[in-house]
């Protein structure tokens, strides 16, 4: 049987904005202050997805959020989206690309459609689906 777990990884009402990260997946300031560590040898991750709020200030297409597993050097999951309005709970498909099953360190990662564009972020969760 599986259950699901959710760990928060950013909450900030007032959001906090990255500037132009670049079009690629970066840990740009102010995240390295947001960084969690989550011990997967005590469950085995079936399956996980980001849930996020936020929003650029550009309308192109292909900014995003990721979940990246520093300790294991992979992506857990991604979220991308088009267009400067606010996402709301922004959910990603389910993911089993990647199951870690050490302690390890996850980061936050954005990119923007230009490396012009800023990313406010309001929330980040990743969701797992567990065993």
């Amino acid at each position: 049987m599986s259950r699901m777990v959710v760990v928060r990884l950013f909450d900030d009402e007032a959001g906090e904005t990255i500037a132009a990260p670049s079009t690629s997946y970066t840990e740009a300031a102010p995240l390295p202050n947001k960084r969690a560590k989550v011990d997967f040898s005590k469950f085995q991750v079936l399956n996980s997805r980001v849930v996020v709020t936020a929003q650029g200030d550009e309308a192109g297409a292909g900014k995003g959020i990721e979940i990246w597993n520093q300790t294991g050097s992979a992506q857990l999951c991604q979220v991308t989206w088009s267009g400067s309005a606010l996402q709301q709970a922004l959910t990603a498909a389910w993911s089993n690309a990647h199951r870690p099953t050490a302690d390890s360190e996850l980061r936050i990662r954005v990119k923007g459609s230009s490396g012009t564009e800023n990313l406010t972020i309001y929330a980040v969760d990743l969701e797992m689906e567990i065993k």
